[in-house]
């Protein structure tokens, strides 16, 4: 599905808009994908805990009540009938936030079908692949009040059904993100779902009666709404029909569309809008541009929110669907400047580091959630050799055999700490993703919060340790040893300031990494010259001083800067890196971050041949 044709004046005023909708669509599917990873996590351990109705309650509420995804407003189980056993028609068990307690809503049907089974959300479960999630349609929940849209996956593996997990997302979290990406916009953006509901609103004040009306019958407003209300959008719904329709014609030349729909045909009774549902099933743009998720821009003559004519684009959210509408005025297009140019490049790092810590997530979510169960199941089967010995200590020969041959003494005595080995490392890893994770996210939906600076800093050298280590390098055929760089941590305790914390560790990641840059550079010049003691070292200082500042150092001793680079260090695009290696944009946006976002100073004193200090004075946090 490609972008129509428009005119060349179109084109060029919306690329400001195009490079924003696409960083901003890899921000939501980011958030998507942590939602769904948390279903298909909850999935796995229901369907090994399923018969024990006591650990589902513990597990469903500790996934509702889990403080550091605050977006999940509701989660349940719905299971197959006869799938526990052949005296029970049908089972669920829900959970809902229900402030300020959690409420619990449990139904057992013994007898009669239950009534969940005919909804749309549980029959398309029955065609998703194990592992596949589905998002239906958004609605206000009709016990918290909240505005919510339901992920859905399946029990079991392979060909089984066993039933269905179901996570509920607060629209509320994805209206956060959109209310802080407003300032970037330069107008506004909103996100509808696969039957084009607006999942979220460019103002409050945009809520008509008619929304009041719709929302009290768990409805949200639709784009037909919208258009019917206010002609200027219909051209919007027409766009968004046209799209709708190019993609259920394009699943049905896909063996996956036209199985769905056959299955739908035959097994499925009352599902609403059925061609679409089994369109996105098939995912007809799963190898759709990943670097361009724009479908469409159009115009509009006389923008309600903006009050004025507005320049509109419309993109594809993957996988899932949904639409992202970012619209603009025709007064504040300009071409793409300074600001964008960071916005996009910390974009692209933060979804790189934000998909690498999906991809590693998953797995380590699935090791690390099985261990505790392993490690219990280790020490059961334990507990019965150790058992069978004390009560069997004379076993026949084939057992004594094969208990030598596999040294079964040494076996249960090394298990439990190779066990607990693995458990650490899991545990090492799943840090290590969560850290990428949350540099990646650059403080989203966050207001300036009290961070303590040493924390900051050592996450960031975690991130880097890699490039810490010693290693060997070939540059056009020669050959290095880079040794390990040492890192002289000098931190003064408690040091705090109120910032955006991941803006700040960008500044971190920035500044050490032009200093490891210019210790391997001049670790290969002295090699070259034949000198062989010199050790690379960093040194990072925190403190307070008396003038109620907070001054962080990353001092190295590296080659320095002549006087006349340096004057020019701060500014946009220069640079003496290689080509390929450096853009020219890190210091200046170092710059910006400190100066224009902290009220602070970013300052560089350096000498050939004595290293370099990079100064950053930012206003103490007041705290007790």
């Amino acid at each position: 599905m490609n972008v129509k044709p428009q005119s060349a004046m179109l084109d060029e005023a919306s690329q400001p808009a195009d490079h924003i909708g696409n960083m901003l669509v890899l921000h939501l599917n980011n958030q998507i994908r942590d939602i769904e990873a948390i279903a298909r996590t909850l999935s796995s351990i229901v369907s090994t805990t399923l018969h024990s109705q006591s650990v589902l309650h513990q597990l469903l509420a500790a996934v509702v009540d889990f403080e550091r995804e605050p977006a999940i407003a509701s989660c349940g189980v719905w299971i197959e009938p006869f799938a526990l056993h052949d005296q029970h028609a049908g089972y669920s068990l829900y959970f809902a936030r229900n402030e300020p307690s959690v409420r619990v809503e449990t139904h057992d049907y013994e007898t009669a079908p239950p009534k969940y089974q005919q909804e749309t959300w549980y029959q398309v479960s029955k065609q998703l692949k194990p592992g596949q999630c589905f998002w239906g349609k958004a609605y206000v929940h009709p016990n918290s009040g909240e505005r919510v849209i339901t992920c859905t996956t399946p029990l079991g593996s392979g060909d089984t059904f066993r039933g269905v997990v179901a996570l509920d997302l607060q629209l509320d979290a994805l209206q956060n993100m959109l209310d802080i990406w407003q300032q970037s916009l330069g107008g506004y953006g909103v996100v509808l779902d696969s039957g084009n509901q607006f999942l979220t609103l460019p103002t409050p004040a945009w809520k008509t009666p008619d929304l009041e009306n719709a929302a009290s019958q768990f409805g949200l407003e639709s784009v037909q709404q919208l258009a019917q209300r206010s002609p200027q959008y219909a051209v919007l719904l027409e766009t968004v029909n046209t799209i709708d329709a190019e993609m259920i014609e394009a699943s049905r030349t896909t063996p996956r569309g036209a199985a769905i729909a056959q299955s739908f045909n035959e097994y499925a009774t009352g599902i609403a809008n059925e061609q679409q549902i089994a369109a996105i099933l098939a995912d007809p743009l799963a190898e759709h541009d990943r670097t361009n998720y724009l479908l469409q821009r159009f115009e509009i003559a006389n923008d309600e929110c903006l009050q004025e004519g507005a320049i509109a684009c419309v993109f594809h959210i993957p996988h899932v669907y949904w639409k992202l509408l970012i619209v603009k005025p025709r007064s504040a297009l300009a071409p793409v400047n300074f600001s964008l140019v960071h916005t996009d490049k910390m974009a692209m790092l933060g979804s790189m580091l934000a998909s690498i810590a999906h991809e590693m997530n998953n797995p380590l979510n699935f090791v690390v959630g099985n261990l505790s169960y392993a490690e219990t199941y280790m020490q059961d089967v334990l507990s019965v050799l150790k058992l069978y010995r004390t009560h069997y200590p004379d076993p026949v020969h084939a057992i004594q055999s094969a208990s030598e041959q596999v040294d079964l003494s040494f076996v249960m005595q090394d298990l439990p700490k190779l066990m607990a080995s693995m458990k650490m490392g899991a545990d090492r890893a799943l840090q290590i993703t969560r850290l990428l994770r949350n540099f990646s996210r650059m403080d989203e939906g966050k207001q300036r919060q009290f961070v303590d600076i040493a924390k900051e800093l050592d996450n960031t050298l975690l991130i880097l340790n890699s490039r810490l280590k010693a290693k060997l390098v070939q540059v056009t055929g020669t050959e290095y040893h880079l040794p390990e760089i040492t890192v002289v941590k000098q931190y003064q305790p408690t040091v705090k300031v109120e910032c955006y914390s991941g803006l700040l560790s960008q500044v971190f990641m920035n500044l050490l990494v032009n200093a490891i840059d210019a210790l391997e550079e001049a670790t290969k010049s002295k090699q070259m010259d034949g000198t062989e003691n010199f050790s690379p070292t960093i040194w990072i200082h925190t403190k307070r001083t008396n003038d109620d500042q907070v001054r962080i150092q990353i001092v190295d001793n590296g080659p320095g800067i002549p006087q006349h680079i340096q004057q020019r260090l701060f500014e946009p695009f220069f640079t003496t890196k290689p080509m390929g290696k450096g853009t020219g944009l890190g210091l200046a946006i170092c710059q910006q971050i400190i100066h224009d976002q902290h009220g602070g100073m970013l300052t560089c004193q350096s000498k050939p041949g004595q290293g370099t200090t990079f100064t950053i004075a930012l206003p103490a946090a007041s705290y007790s």
